[in-house]
């Protein structure tokens, strides 16, 4: 955990980072009672910020497959960290559509930050991957509003729920999870 996924991402060491967590989980390393798995997502800022390295399509499936073998090994995707009232709650969910956020966030509303389209479309990909990935594992959170942020520009709530919905790539298990908090 901590900040060593910021190294992941800054030293480029890709391979490198993965041999070296699995070497750690294989000689003890608890991923099942500690919230590996969520400072892992947190910690590997999926979503490009400045002095970081770009991710390609190849240190995506190196994240992808690093998350899947945690969950594969125990890692529980409902351990969380914050406040008992689920306000600042995080969890390996509330991370990965935080990051999805941030990425339609920037898109939007940054013109300086847009990059080649294809290299956009591939995170998204990416996100929604892992998104359904962690619903499969049994991953939840308690927020109905889970896939609304607010945005301080407009001073309102904005859903993104109708955005995942409308893609291609949204999952049976991901529009259920949506409609689901919709509803509520």
């Amino acid at each position: 955990g901590g900040l060593y996924p910021w190294l992941l991402e800054a030293d480029d060491e890709y391979d490198t980072w993965r041999a070296e967590l699995f070497a750690l989980i294989d000689n003890g390393a608890d991923i099942i009672a500690y919230p590996t798995l969520l400072y892992m997502l947190d910690g590997l800022k999926l979503v490009p910020a400045e002095g970081f390295n770009e991710w390609d399509h190849a240190h995506l499936e190196t994240a992808y497959s690093t998350i899947e073998a945690m969950l594969v090994r125990g890692a529980d995707p409902n351990l969380s960290i914050g406040s008992l009232d689920n306000r600042n709650k995080q969890t390996p969910l509330s991370v990965i559509i935080r990051d999805l956020h941030s990425q339609i966030d920037q898109v939007q509303t940054y013109p300086m930050w847009r990059r080649n389209p294809e290299e956009i479309e591939s995170l998204f990909r990416m996100l929604m991957r892992i998104i359904d990935l962690l619903l499969r594992h049994g991953a939840d959170d308690p927020r109905p509003d889970l896939y609304e942020f607010h945005d301080y520009r407009s001073q309102s709530n904005v859903d993104y729920g109708p955005w995942i919905l409308q893609r291609a790539d949204c999952t049976p298990l991901l529009r259920q999870d949506v409609l689901r908090r919709r509803s509520a």
